[in-house]
């Protein structure tokens, strides 16, 4: 009879940094593509999302400048962008660096990492558009990785309308 290995704490920490990465640029994939209903069914069924400025986060203070405390807030979001917002074409493009992985275990991890997010116009134009940080707790081996996220932004000034989650 064969055993499988007991992993260590080193070990499960890589591999939940390792899985969390992969959901995360997956996350990515899917704003920057904009397939805003592969994005809402990233998120499990007991799920939130929150968009907020570091001032608030830091103040402790509600207000976010989107919340979805449920994934059918979520899948409201996703609707709306998809059906009924109005606003200008462009693109966006996700970097994520400095991940740090918080808390592990085989089945989830949360983690907090930097987040970069550019915005291109149809014409090219490029502009940064948001930095700061997200904090995620992300499932592993689910179908709907991400369990609950919030984006913590640092700029102050977001240039245009903000429509698509960061």
């Amino acid at each position: 009879m064969t055993t499988a290995p007991v992993l260590g704490p080193l070990d499960v920490r890589l591999r939940a940094r390792l899985l969390a990465e992969e959901a995360l640029h997956a996350y990515a994939e899917t704003i920057d593509a904009g397939e805003f209903e592969a994005w809402a069914a990233m998120f499990a069924d007991a799920s939130s999302y929150r968009l907020v400025p570091r001032e608030n986060a830091e103040r402790g203070l509600p207000i976010a400048l989107m919340d979805c405390p449920t994934k059918a807030w979520i899948d409201d979001r996703a609707t709306a962008i998809l059906h009924a917002s109005i606003y200008s074409p462009h693109w966006y493009r996700h970097l994520y660096g400095n991940l740090v992985v918080t808390d592990a275990s085989d089945e989830r991890a949360t983690v907090q990492c930097s987040y970069a997010v550019y915005r291109t116009s149809t014409v090219g134009d490029t502009e940064l558009l948001s930095v700061g940080t997200v904090d995620a707790e992300v499932l592993f081996g689910a179908a709907a990785p991400i369990a609950h996220m919030t984006v913590v932004y640092d700029t102050a000034r977001i240039p245009g309308v903000l429509v698509f989650p960061l």
